[in-house]
This record gives structure tokens, sequence and C-alpha cells, in this order.
């Protein structure tokens, strides 16, 4: 069996029967502040899932949920919660000065220690909101979330909590924001279109909303009389003589462009299956998160749309009906203005909500077939909703009727089921039967060389691959890999853990190089116990940067990483399924020497970046796992103790930097207007496949995306620096809601600036 690190595994480990879990269920964490140090007196609360209309509720009153468990952090930043019973939670942390951030535990069934927590301190963002006429918006309503792309692999870890904020009378509202976040800003006001600005950045942005033509006469009649302009116009360029030229627009084409066409305000009528006026229904923007408002007693409420083509819309009631549909503007409301009624007095359109019907189904033990008691199960689509197993394995779930909805149960003691489409349909009371697999739990202990435990060690379980050569690929989706964080007596237990596989246990810490060993051979039901996990004092990676005049090059960036183990057509990099690589990272000083802390032995790819240079990669570097290991870098001896030096740190030598190029371009859409926020990549190579596999990221933590080399600004510009001179380079494109464009065989330096041109992406939805 090959060794993939320092892992102690005591000859006393033991397998031993199941306990039963106490009636609280425990949850416990860290958290820290920026740099990684510990954030005491933090607040931490256990909240419930409730419902978007809810929600909705009580961020106009400016309340959260009420927590059915709260602490404050100790010195160490620690917390210890313990929820009342099984179900879907959020655990929030938020302390004054920083930007709160939140957890989904979905289910929780068994105790678990979650992953640190950083706070990032609180830059604020500053919004003001104005109408058509330049004028405040008293009372809009702004809101700020996490980018789409930013949480794409952190569903199942921390992410920051969704902001909400009412202007004042100034128009102005404040919200809290991390410096760096990928966000997303919307806003919304009483008669005025919905407004969404992505990638934002900076403390400071400025919004205008487009207010809807009155609902009444004099609204329409202005449009009516735009028509009538242009009429006028027509009869005037005819009585001149003037023809339009072949292949230009007519006069009244060109003068119907100049027109702005307002949004428009539609009326709608909610109603129920049976046909009867659905009050407090909640009606979300085309995002389907910003809350416009809620239909008044009559079901009514007017959505403020978009002039042209359709705008998105979703409705949703307290009992969990909901409704995505599309709305276009009204020429029935145009009509009745011209014809001399108010606009009012159009007949509104009539939305109908689905109905909803109850299903029953059974949860069982997949082995033995027997009925599983308290099994938590729910619904996908209502993560605020669930029922509990009866001592006969049996539940009940609502859902819509006549749709087909995915279905998930959690026990303790058992593996998450696999997620099972369940149809909502009349004369169908029974639903489907939900197989749970018996789980198994791994216990230890994590100490260092002299014994001694180690606190707030990351403790893991990956799936071990056989060095085959062949490697399994996956993109995308959670790891629900068990993992968890050493006690103050540097004990853990990982759990659920499935017992038909073998695993890959990973211990770190910081200050000690991180240990790996295979754990295989479990069983359903009976824990492995006793495990001894002894982490080694980390090393020191040391080198020195020059350019080609052998002079020090200070402020450089240089990176280690595992060295890459697979790779796409051409050497391309492929990042397999599971975490990211770990990054070890240290800047030069004014000699040129920079130092690296806190790695283990073993093989890395060592990048250097710095602004003017090319960037420089020297695959396969060798760093000795202890003294006398190791057959490329050299311990390095300078002070008194050799040996300790030995030991702490070895010497990677010198390594020269080019001067680099840098390539310019312009991104725009099909319109010619300049696209903000596009993400610039580059891969080495002038063409060619990438093989490229999307990291599904280390459970609670996400799998960060790397960094762009660039991003383009308000004018669409962008720059990619750091080149090396004659070497042909890729570069992508991306941007949410347009088609990834690529660009091959760039060779550096260009004359001109690059122009990219990307298509909107098509959006696929149904039933």
């Amino acid at each position: 069996m090959k060794r993939l690190g320092t892992l102690a595994i005591l000859t006393a480990a033991c397998l031993c029967p199941l306990y039963a879990r106490a009636a609280g269920i425990p949850v416990s964490g860290r958290v820290l502040g920026p740099g990684g140090t510990s954030l005491p007196k933090a607040k931490v609360r256990l909240l419930p899932e409730v419902g978007p209309v809810a929600t909705a509720r009580m961020e106009n009153e400016g309340k959260q949920p009420a927590a059915a468990a709260q602490a404050i952090t100790d010195a160490s930043g620690a917390f210890g919660l313990e929820a009342p019973h099984a179900g879907l939670w959020r655990v929030r942390v938020e302390a004054p000065g920083y930007v709160a951030m939140e957890r989904a535990l979905r289910p929780l069934v068994e105790g678990i220690d979650l992953p640190d927590v950083t706070l990032e301190a609180d830059a604020g963002l500053t919004v003001r909101v104005n109408g058509s006429d330049a004028a405040p918006l008293k009372g809009a309503r702004v809101r700020l979330a996490t980018s789409h792309s930013a949480l794409r692999f952190a569903a199942e870890g921390w992410r920051v909590a969704s902001r909400t904020a009412l202007a004042g009378d100034d128009g102005v509202a404040r919200l809290p924001r991390a410096a760096d976040e990928q966000s997303v800003l919307t806003a919304s006001a009483p008669g005025h279109l919905f407004l969404q600005r992505r990638e934002v950045r900076g403390t400071g942005a400025s919004l205008r909303l487009e207010r809807a033509a009155a609902a009444d006469v004099t609204s329409s009649a202005t449009e009516a009389g735009g028509e009538e302009a242009v009429d006028s116009a027509v009869r005037k360029a005819g009585a001149s003589g003037a023809a339009p030229a072949s292949g230009l627009p007519s006069a009244r084409e060109s003068q119907a462009r100049q027109i702005p066409r307002p949004p428009r305000l539609e009326r709608i009528e909610v109603v129920s299956a049976a046909g009867f006026p659905a009050a407090g229904v909640l009606v979300l923007a085309e995002d389907g998160e910003h809350p416009l408002g809620f239909t008044d007693a009559r079901g009514l409420f007017e959505v403020v749309v978009s002039a042209r083509g359709e705008t998105p819309i979703t409705l949703i009631a307290e009992d969990g009906r909901l409704l995505e549909t599309r709305l276009r503007a009204s020429e029935a409301r145009l009509a009745a203005a011209r014809g001399g009624a108010k606009a009012a007095d159009a007949k509104p359109r009539r939305l109908t909500l689905p109905g909803r019907l109850a299903v029953s189904g059974l949860v069982i033990d997949a082995g033995s077939r027997a009925p599983v008691a308290g099994a938590f199960v729910w619904n996908d689509r209502e993560v605020w909703g669930g029922a509990v197993t009866d001592a006969s394995g049996v539940f009940t779930l609502s859902g819509p009727e006549e749709e087909s909805v995915e279905i998930e149960a959690a026990a303790p003691g058992y593996l998450p089921g696999a997620p099972l489409a369940a149809l909502f349909r009349k004369g169908s009371s029974y639903g489907r039967t939900i197989p749970l697999r018996p789980a198994t739990s791994v216990e230890g202990i994590v100490v260092d060389a002299a014994g001694r435990p180690v606190a707030g060690a990351q403790v893991r379980l990956k799936e071990h691959e056989e060095d085959s050569g062949q490697r399994r690929i996956s993109i995308g989706g959670p790891d629900l890999s068990a993992r968890t964080v050493t006690s103050s007596k540097g004990r853990f237990r990982l759990s659920p853990v499935d017992p038909a596989k073998s695993w890959d246990l990973r211990a770190e810490a910081k200050g000690f190089a991180p240990a790996v060993r295979e754990v295989g051979g479990l069983e359903a039901r009976r824990p492995l116990m006793g495990l001894r996990v002894e982490l080694a004092a980390a090393r020191k990676a040391i080198g020195i940067v020059r350019d080609a005049e052998h002079r020090p090059i200070p402020g450089v960036e240089a990176t280690l990483r595992p060295a890459v183990s697979a790779a796409g057509p051409g050497g391309r990099r492929v990042m397999l399924g599971g975490p990211p690589p770990e990054e070890f990272t240290a800047s030069t000083d004014g000699e040129g020497r920079f130092v690296v802390t806190g790695i283990g032995g073993g093989r890395f790819d060592l990048t250097l970046r710095r602004a003017g240079y090319a960037r420089t990669t020297v695959p396969g570097v060798d760093v000795a796992r202890a003294e006398g290991g190791g057959p490329a870098a050299r311990a390095t001896t300078s002070g008194s103790n050799a040996g300790a030096a030995r030991r702490d740190a070895v010497d990677l030598g010198e390594f020269t930097m080019e001067r680099g190029e840098r390539i310019d371009g312009l991104v725009s859409g099909e319109d010619g207007a300049p696209l903000e926020g596009v993400k610039v990549r580059m891969c080495p190579g002038g063409g060619g496949l990438l093989a490229l596999v999307t990291p599904s990221g280390m459970p609670g933590t996400g799998g960060d995306e790397p960094p762009p080399d660039g991003v383009t600004g308000s004018d669409g510009r962008f720059a990619v620096e750091g080149l090396r001179p004659g070497e042909p380079v890729s570069l992508s494109f991306e941007r949410e809601g347009y088609v990834d464009a690529r660009e091959s065989g760039i060779v550096p330096p260009r004359a001109e600036p690059l122009e990219i041109v990307m298509h909107p992406a098509s959006k696929v939805s149904g039933r």
C-alpha cells in the first residue's frame, strides 16, 4: 500500500457498536477574523429554515427568524450550539464591523463540527437610488447577494448572508459588504421597473429606476401622443418630397426608434385553483429572489413590466403554492386609454396558482427492509419544509399538484438517500419508498510529534483512488465526504461514512504538514475507533528570484502547489473532482528571497508572478519529507543549529524571470455595448482542446474558483499581463448570462487590442 503521509494507527483500533444519540443535536465550530486570527465575542445563532413569504415579511420589519439556540464565541473563537431536533437549519455568524456569514445544514440529523468560518471586515456599500426624474426614491428596496458564480461550488459551505435595506428620505441605503466580495445588487420601488446590477465593485453605487407610465388615461394618452408624433413626422417627410434611400429605415421607423418606450404597469389578479382571490401571495422579481410585494385582499398586484419583451415573475403562497410566469405589456390597457377609459379599469390578467396535494411514503433500511423511524424527509424545492417518519417509517409530504419534484431523506446512522422523483397527482396518495444504507463512523485523536493533542485540526475523508494511471473525473456537485474539526483535546469523529468504500483520511493544522493515509475495511453500524494521527512540524521552502542581469526582484509572488498528477490534451491541467489543490504562497523581499512556510514533503509546481515579468512555472520541485530525504531540494544549514535548520527548511535554489508582455482587449455584446465584469482566464498554448473539470470543493469551504487573469471594467476593456514574448496563449471569457467565448493562438505582443463579442445564453425551462 502506498504511504501518503504520516499517520499512526493504534493497534488497539477496534470496531464497536454504535451508541444511542442524545436528545439534542450538537453543532460546534470556530469563528476567525481576517488573517486567520481567532474572533471572540461573535454572535452565533441556529435559525430554522423558513419559507420565502415569511422571510420577505421579516425583511420588511428588519427581523430574523427566532433562534432555536445561540452562543457567543470564546477567546479562541469556538462556539457550541444544540439543535432541539433534526431538520433543516441555518447557522448565522455575525459581529460588529464584519459581514455576516451563514451555512445551511440540510439536513441536520446528528452532531456536526463545522469547518472554520472567516468573517471579512465590512467595507460597506452605499447605494443611491433615484427615479427617472433623478429624484431620490424613498423606501426603495435594495438587496445585495453573493453572485451565483461565487456560489457554484459553495452550496454545502459558508456563504455571505444576503442583505436588504430600504432607502431613506435621501434615497440612500447602506449595506454591509466585504471589499473583494463578488455580489449582485438589485433594487425595486413601487411604480418602477426592477433593476439588477452584477459584479458590483467598490463602496458606492448609483441606481436609476425607470418609472412606469402612470396607470390612468394621462400616461396612455402620452404614449398615444407619441404614436401621433410619429405619424406627423411621416406626413412632414412626405410633404417635403423626401423619400427614404434604398436599404435605409423609413421615416416612421426612424422616428419610432427615437421615441422612448417607458415600462408599463401591468395589473395581475392571483387566484387559487378554485378561482378564489389569493391574498398575501409574494411576488418575486425576475431573479426569483428579490421581493416586489404581496397581493392585496382581492389578490391584486401591479407589476412594472418592460415595454419590450417579457418580464419573468414568480408567485409564492405561504402554503408553498408556486407559479413561474412571464408578463408582456398589455395592449388592452393602452387601447382602453385611447377609448377614453382609465387604464386602471382594464381587466387585470388572471394568474391561477396550482393546487396542493399530499402524498405519503416510506423510509426503509436498504439491507433489512425494516422501517426507519425518525428519518427526515424534504422536498428539494421547498427547503423550509419537511416531515419526520413515524414508528412505521411513514411520512406525509405536500407538494405542487401534477408536478414531479425530488424528495430526499436522511436519518442518524444512515448515509443520505439519493434524491427520488415524486409525482403529486390526484388519486395517488402514496409516494415513493426511500431506502437508506447504513453508515459507520471513524473516530480518533490528532497529536503532534511529542504526543500532545492538536486542537482545531481539519480532518476529512476523501474517497480513495488507486494510482493506476486512470482517473475518475467528476464535474461539479457537492463533495459529501465527511469532515470535522478536532476538539480542544484533539479528538475527532467523522460521520456518516460509507463502509463500502476505501477512504483517504487527511489531517492538517496550522504549523504542521498534512498527513494522509488510506482507511478501509469498515463495517456498517460499527465505527472504527482509536485512530491516532501524528502530525509532523511543517517545513519551509526558501528560494531567490533574479532577473536576466542577475539582480534580485522584490515583490514576486511565489506559489507552491502539489504537482499536477493528470493532464489533458497538450499537457494542459485537469482539475479532478474533490477539493482544489492546496497552495502555499510567499513574496520575495528586497533581496529577492522568498520563504514559503507550512508545507510537507513531496513534489510541487512552483509559480512565480510579478507585474512586468513573464509568469514563470517550474514543475516538479522536490521538497524532502525528512532529514536526508528528497532527491532534489537541499536542506539549509544557516544559523547555529544546522540540524534544526535541516529538519525545518529546504533550499530550492535560484530562479530567473524575464520581462513580460501584455495583451489588451475589449469585450462587447451583440449590440456593440461594452460588457463589464467579464472574467478573462489564460491557459498556455495556442490551440487545441482544454481539458477542464470543475472541482467540487471541500465540504463546507466550497471549491474555490481560481482568480481570473483579468476582469473587464465598465468600458469593457481588460489587460492580461505576465506573458512571454512570442509564446502563444489562449484566453477564455466568462460572464453570467452569456455563452463562454474563447480565442486561441494569441501571440504577444499585439499591436492592436483584441476584440471579443459575447452572445447571450439561451435559457431553457419547462415542466
